[in-house]
């Protein structure tokens, strides 16, 4: 009886355990000091293969190293960074960034986006860049911490307006519903010393899971207050009377109203109410009068609404609805699937800016340099 009580036991402690010590929850086990965890990986075509660059955290006093291969797809690629990283293990579940060259990004990010949704160890919160004019491996071995860098980018465009930083999933959502989406661009430029840095350049044009152009300058920035991503954005503004100035615009989402329009397609109403913090005055003009408060006010308000007038004439001049619209429509009550399959090209729209000046960081008069103060 005694015997048959151990072998019991022993059977059971067989099945908790699992069929064999390989299978255990062990199997995988590798010591966090054999693991090399990507932060960005940088995506370039190279001909007809594929070539990935990857900055691997070699520890924490160790900084990050970047490495190189081609392969002739995605998951070829990632192999062969295992290969290119030396010991330990290279894995992607810390990626923090994807960085695509031009050319990859005009051949198409679909690979990218439907391997990201297969794979358990790539997240589909990574952040994704496109750097104009030139290769995401140039950017991914020539910064001295890429990873740094575009942290930096981030918390940037959040300051300044004119782009903004997307993940894969909300590029790719964007993607589904819209058939297009915006990606932030970036420039390379020469650091301080040797190493290559970057900028935010505005914004690249996906359409069709290709980069189709970009949006620059104050046409990003109307792109962002579009979107409802604007934050805060600097705009030097010329008023009719008194002189320039540099007001801080504030805006959320802008109301969208859409409604059917000639021949079956569709007209939007925009509204747009942006705040207006006043940062400088140039040429001694008196920003306390009521009338150079107007001028300033509507000089703003025809601004915006010429670069808005823009984005969206761009957006149905390439018959790409990267702005979203899609969605509007949808909250509208209009089904997309009712329109003609080229409306964005055929859309009307009418907009409207009310910006409001709200505050002159608590100065109640110009300061005064003249003397004669108290």
């Amino acid at each position: 009886m005694k015997l048959q009580r151990i072998s019991a036991a022993a059977l059971a402690l067989g099945l908790l355990a699992g069929c064999s010590a390989g299978r255990g929850i062990y199997a995988n086990y590798r010591p966090i000091e054999d693991l090399l965890p990507v932060e960005t990986l940088g995506l370039d075509a190279d001909g007809g293969a594929l070539r990935l660059s990857a900055a691997v955290e070699k520890g924490f006093d160790s900084g990050a190293d970047a490495v190189e291969a081609a392969a002739p797809g995605l998951v070829q690629g990632l192999a062969a960074l295992q290969d290119r990283a030396g010991g330990g293990r290279v894995f992607f579940s810390h990626c923090q960034s994807f960085v695509l060259g031009e050319d990859y990004a005009r051949a198409g990010v679909g690979g990218l986006f439907d391997y990201v949704e297969r794979d358990i160890h790539t997240r589909m919160g990574t952040h994704l860049f496109v750097v104009r004019s030139g290769t995401a491996a140039a950017l991914v071995t020539g910064c001295a911490d890429v990873t740094a860098l575009l942290a930096a980018v981030r918390a940037e465009t959040t300051e300044r307006g004119d782009s903004h930083v997307f993940d894969l999933r909300e590029t790719a959502v964007a993607g589904s519903e819209s058939g297009a989406a915006l990606i932030c661009a970036l420039s390379l430029v020469q650091g301080d010393k040797e190493d290559l840095s970057a900028v935010p350049a505005g914004y690249g044009i996906l359409a069709g899971g290709r980069l189709a152009g970009y949006l620059d300058g104050s046409e990003a920035r109307a792109a962002s207050l579009l979107l409802g991503v604007l934050g805060s954005a600097a705009l030097r503004i010329e008023a009719e009377t008194g002189g320039a100035a540099t007001v801080i615009l504030r805006c959320g989402a802008p109301e969208i109203r859409c409604r059917r329009g000639a021949e079956g397609g569709v007209a939007l109403d925009i509204r747009a109410a942006p705040e207006l913090e006043l940062a400088a005055v140039e040429g001694g003009a008196d920003w306390t009068d009521p009338a150079y408060q107007a001028a300033l006010t509507a000089a703003v308000n025809e601004t915006l609404r010429a670069d808005m007038a823009a984005v969206l004439a761009r957006s149905r001049a390439m018959g790409a609805d990267f702005l979203g619209l899609t969605r509007a429509l949808r909250r509208t009550g209009i089904d997309p699937g009712t329109l003609p399959p080229d409306w964005v090209k055929t859309m009307e729209f009418a907009i409207t800016v009310e910006a409001t000046l709200t505050r002159s960081d608590g100065l109640g008069a110009p300061l005064g340099v003249a003397g004669g103060g108290v």
